[in-house]
């Protein structure tokens, strides 16, 4: 199928789009004056650049959370909704290595397919930690780092909101603690794997200045860890 190419600047193509760049093309205005403002929606050119880059990230963190989580708490409620009991862990029992291994691929499909899509515009971080260990370490400012964390967990509420309201039964995707655990132990294996994830995200975004990371490919690896830590 033969198609023009899309316009690029602009996120769809309205009357008021392009106005300078269709001027500049017949002569009237130099092209050096056709920039991104003249893309921007009416009676908004007024709001700072810095402002509208975070309001951009802002929404794409939320947008790419709640799509994550979404699809993540989906699959993590057809799992175990579809077992035949879902009565807590108790010691000496095993789980159910298909259940887990469902679950977990739930959440790494889902983590690499989003984050492939927004690391681009927000980083693709879609975790409250991983966040703060950007912040930390000097790589997002602080009013960044605010902005993403508050839209990951309204991300995250609303994904657990419309999996409620979509599946029949009670919200399975809740955190419980494994038979004989406890609270300590729990504490301990959670800052663990908490500190794997975040180490590799810091690897994986350094490729300018050490061939070792592979940032391009990122999302995608990162759907590896993701899984392990969910299967734990």
């Amino acid at each position: 199928m033969s198609i023009n190419e899309p316009k690029r600047g602009a996120i769809f193509v309205l009357p008021f789009y392009n106005t300078n760049r269709k001027k500049a093309k017949d002569g009237q205005i130099s092209s050096s004056r056709s920039s991104l403002r003249s893309n921007r929606i009416p009676y908004l050119n007024w709001v700072p650049d810095n402002v509208r880059n975070h309001f951009v990230a802002t929404s794409a963190e939320f947008a790419g959370t709640t799509l994550f989580l979404f699809f993540a708490f989906s699959g993590t409620q057809v799992a175990l909704l579809s077992s035949s009991g879902n009565a807590p862990n108790v010691v000496g029992t095993t789980s159910d290595p298909n259940q887990l291994l469902f679950i977990a691929l739930s959440f790494g499909f889902s983590l690499a397919v989003n984050a492939w899509v927004f690391f681009r515009i927000s980083g693709g971080l879609f975790n409250p930690a991983v966040t703060l260990g950007m912040c930390l370490v000097g790589a997002l400012p602080y009013i960044r780092s605010i902005c993403l964390t508050v839209a990951q967990i309204l991300g995250g509420i609303t994904a657990a909101a419309i999996c409620s309201a979509l599946f029949l039964g009670p919200l399975t995707v809740r955190t419980n603690l494994g038979g004989g655990t406890s609270v300590i132990q729990g504490l301990f294996i959670e800052m663990f794997l908490t500190a794997g994830l975040r180490h590799f995200h810091a690897r994986s975004r350094e490729a300018q200045r050490n061939f070792y990371s592979p940032s391009r490919d990122w999302p995608f690896l990162s759907s590896s860890p993701n899984s392990q830590v969910h299967i734990l």
